[in-house]
């Protein structure tokens, strides 16, 4: 028994005995700044980051610790770590959420969205020394998210909006992605990025009007579009091309009903065929599938007399 208290004895006192000389070997405060300062002055950026994890990890309290979360952040955006340098001024934000950084901090944060966009990836688990192999479209659109709620109205929330936009579209999640166009079409009426999102849901709608032909409520939607995009760009030469792409989508959709018929005219039903011929002529009367069906109509006439 004796010697198990002695034996936790000394083990206390060793523990006292370490915390005691972490706390002699602290380096100073003033010494850390400055040091970290340089670094970052002299572009150093690798060695600033050091330092400055240094001062927050032994003055987490102090506004030495805040600012040294905002320099941390810019030294991993030069240093292409975009995804820790997200978090760290994500940290900044939380410490001073209003502070004399917070414009430029946003910035920094969609620029940071932007990289990942144009496919910068993360680390995996988070950890710098391990690859950079993860998608970031998640942590890009959770920042677009950001921008857009803490900065309504100002020129980073378009192009924010713009981005996310885009960026669902491209990962084909359409409906999400219209939406936040949308909103920025609803929100920003005369911004040129209006006519953008204009057109990139036209875009949208024949990329999923071509792996969805069957979903006829995507042409009505698109025509909608157009006429929306008319009204409030009447002289924008671009609408044209819009236009070209609701007839390609026409065109889609008329080729569908064209390979019915043409399927039930093969399997000798001809009555059933011309119903098909008649409704591409119906609905879709400006595309090369109408002359198609005109002819076929005319063909299936001239045996129906022969019989």
């Amino acid at each position: 028994m004796i010697k198990s208290l002695t034996a936790i004895f000394l083990l206390l006192a060793t523990c006292l005995f370490a915390e005691k000389s972490r706390e002699i070997e602290k380096p100073a405060l003033a010494y850390l700044e400055k040091q970290a300062c340089h670094q970052f002055n002299e572009k150093k950026y690798e060695q600033a980051v050091g330092g400055l994890r240094k001062i927050i990890r032994y003055y987490p309290a102090s506004p030495a610790a805040t600012n040294a979360y905002y320099f941390m952040g810019i030294s991993y955006y030069y240093l292409r770590d975009y995804d820790l340098a997200n978090k760290a001024f994500t940290c900044y934000l939380e410490k001073d959420a209003a502070g004399l950084h917070f414009e430029e901090v946003m910035r920094y944060k969609f620029a940071i969205a932007e990289a990942f966009r144009k496919g910068e990836c993360v680390h995996l688990f988070g950890a710098r020394h391990l690859p950079k192999w993860l998608s970031a479209d998640n942590e890009a659109i959770e920042t677009y998210d950001e921008i857009i709620s803490v900065m309504p109205g100002q020129e980073l929330a378009v192009c924010s909006l713009w981005g996310k936009g885009a960026l669902l579209l491209r990962s084909c999640q359409y409906k999400e992605g219209r939406e936040a166009l949308q909103t920025l079409i609803v929100a920003f009426p005369r911004h040129p990025l209006a006519i953008e999102s204009y057109l990139e849901i036209a875009c949208s709608y024949l990329k999923e009007c071509q792996k969805e032909s069957g979903n006829s409520d995507l042409l009505s939607l698109a025509a909608i579009n157009i006429k929306k995009f008319q009204q409030a760009f009447p002289s924008e030469p671009r609408v044209k091309t819009a236009e070209k792409m609701y007839h390609q989508m026409q065109e889609c959709y008329a080729a569908a009903v064209y390979e019915m018929a043409e399927f039930y005219e093969k399997t000798c039903h001809p009555d059933a065929a011309s119903i098909y011929y008649k409704a591409v002529l119906r609905d879709f009367p400006s595309t090369s599938y109408a002359r198609f069906s005109s002819r076929a109509l005319y063909r299936l006439e001239e045996c129906s007399k022969c019989s």
